[in-house]
């Protein structure tokens, strides 16, 4: 629980909480006993993760695919398709400096070469029948003197950043349909896209996730969740399920996954923003028996690349951390760290918590307004985790504009959170330069020290 700080500060009680959380961080995360409990853990999930897998990276991954070729994105470009991390033993200078596990990120673009570029992509997995047609109208990045105005689109850096990363990552987090409307309604706000485009945005995910329960095809469905697909008579295609813009379930016709992807379906797909299909799949058929498809191939050994990572989670969590560390807390690093880090937050919240207390009293809306202010802090400052590159590309204005509006309608007052900002804005870049410099500093100092020669 977190120790309640008023307008004077009270270091004994405050270094007493300091060393209480680190020493519960470092029982949960770092010691020896911990990082026994949780592989054990790692081992109870091994049934439940590929299940997990293959609902997800399929679903992120043809979606990602979707929004290569209608926004003229390169595919290692979209953050789901292309991010993935292996994992490997350390040499001996390495695990001397406790290095647990050697981390690196998977650039699949040199893997499948096809992946850095739309052109390529479309060489590569269409049938040659459909890829000039393809290329010739696929929307492309506006290039003055070169693309026509009418045939080409403007991507400020913020747009394509939400593009290609945090739109994907609303449908992750969001965990009812509404909350996803309004945070997307809130994000195409702030980046001022069109209607018709963020209804486009919103559709193109929906129709990809939601073809996976509603019908079984192959490299895709997932036994056990996705249903045999119901043909419409007279009609050849089968019946999908997904929901619109308005939170509505509706019902569309298609024959094929590409039809979700990126086929012009009437009602869902706006004008100018998909493609005439045929009734059959426009992707290559495998020419060898039991050969997969290029892209489902991709999505097989991503899936099963992820499978295999799973068990060295709680060293890659744990990592950096020698053997005198994991005995002791008051020897660790890393408990330092996130112990420097917890006295960033609560020098943070020592600064608002007299402004927030004029005007209010719940206990919960008093913590609301105290994470509001840090999520200020870490939006544009996180290290490990994707999504939030669209936060980062905007400018201050637009950030605070943002988070005004998603804070307000969380119930919060825009007086209350302009105060708030006004009281801590001066300190803001030196903020998020030390919570990434903390970040860094333990991993940087211990792969330094163990390539010393």
């Amino acid at each position: 629980m977190s120790m309640p700080l008023g307008s004077t500060l009270d270091f004994e009680s405050l270094i007493r909480e300091l060393r209480r959380q680190k020493q519960k961080y470092h029982a949960k995360v770092l010691s020896s006993n911990a990082l026994f409990a949780n592989w054990l853990r790692s081992m109870d999930i091994g049934d439940f993760m590929p299940w997990y897998v293959w609902l997800m990276i399929p679903e992120f991954t043809y979606s990602g695919i979707a929004y290569s070729l209608l926004f003229d994105i390169p595919p290692y470009e979209i953050v789901p398709v292309n991010w993935d991390f292996n994992v490997e033993l350390p040499d001996v200078d390495e695990w001397l400096q406790g290095i647990l596990a050697d981390v690196y990120k998977i650039d699949w673009s040199t893997i499948y070469e096809w992946l850095s570029d739309i052109e390529k992509l479309v060489k590569e997995t269409v049938e040659e029948q459909y890829q000039e047609s393809m290329i010739q109208t696929r929307p492309r990045k506006a290039v003055y003197g070169k693309t026509r105005y009418n045939r080409s689109y403007l991507d400020p850096p913020a747009v394509r950043e939400a593009i290609r990363s945090t739109m994907f990552k609303l449908w992750v987090e969001r965990y009812t349909l509404k909350q996803l409307r309004e945070d997307h309604d809130k994000m195409a706000r702030e980046l001022q896209l069109s209607d018709g485009f963020k209804i486009l945005l919103f559709h193109k995910i929906s129709q990809v996730i939601y073809a996976q329960p509603s019908a079984l095809i192959l490299g895709y469905g997932v036994l056990g969740r996705s249903y045999l697909g119901r043909k419409v008579r007279p009609e050849p295609e089968a019946e999908f399920k997904m929901f619109n813009y308005d939170l509505e379930l509706i019902e569309w016709l298609g024959n094929t996954l590409d039809h979700a992807k990126v086929g012009l379906v009437l009602g869902i797909t706006p004008l100018g923003y998909g493609y005439l299909l045929p009734p059959r799949t426009v992707f290559k058929k495998p020419i060898i028996p039991k050969q997969l498809q290029p892209l489902t191939e991709f999505v097989r050994r991503r899936g099963t690349h992820q499978i295999h990572n799973i068990t060295w989670n709680p060293f890659t969590i744990g990592n950096y951390n020698r053997p005198e560390e994991q005995r002791d807390y008051r020897k660790s690093e890393r408990a330092d760290q996130y112990m420097s880090l917890q006295l960033i937050r609560y020098q943070i919240e020592r600064i608002v918590d007299p402004i927030i207390r004029r005007y209010e009293t719940n206990p919960v809306k008093i913590r609301m307004y105290k994470s509001a202010v840090l999520q200020l802090v870490s939006l544009p400052a996180k290290r490990h985790r994707w999504g939030y590159e669209a936060f980062k590309a905007m400018s201050e204005d637009e950030l605070v504009s943002w988070w005004k509006e998603h804070w307000k309608s969380q119930g919060l007052k825009e007086d209350v959170l302009d105060q708030l900002y006004n009281a801590v804005k001066r300190w803001l870049p030196e903020w998020r330069r030390l919570k990434l410099q903390l970040g860094r500093r333990v991993r940087e100092a211990r792969y330094r020290l163990a390539h010393l020669r």
